[in-house]
């Protein structure tokens, strides 16, 4: 029987991929929510909610960069859990990224 023939581990790829993107996808959405921010501080909506809401905002901004700064650990952890080279009969290179 012959030695195994061995790749680069593609499930290990995807991991490392997804992660590069929550620091784009964070700072997309802090972007907007900093756009909403300044118009507040603009006086662009005043009594009612709008100190309320103006809060909330505020909130989500820091709450998206906790969650995608959790979210690149997660996939770290993932990818640091998974061997860089597998044989060519590991299910990692027969694995499809079903959410393409």
């Amino acid at each position: 029987m012959s030695d195994p023939v061995y790749v680069d581990n593609p499930y290990r790829a995807a991991i490392k991929s997804r992660k590069g993107s929550c620091a784009g996808e964070r700072d997309d959405l802090c972007s907007i929510l900093a756009g909403a921010i300044r118009a507040f501080q603009a006086r662009a909506w005043e009594g009612g909610r709008a100190e309320a809401t103006y809060q909330e905002i505020v909130q989500l901004q820091v709450d998206a960069s906790l969650v995608a700064d959790g979210a690149a650990g997660e996939f770290s952890d993932a990818a640091s859990r998974q061997p860089a080279r597998v044989p060519t009969t590991a299910w990692q290179v027969h694995w499809r990224n079903l959410a393409r």
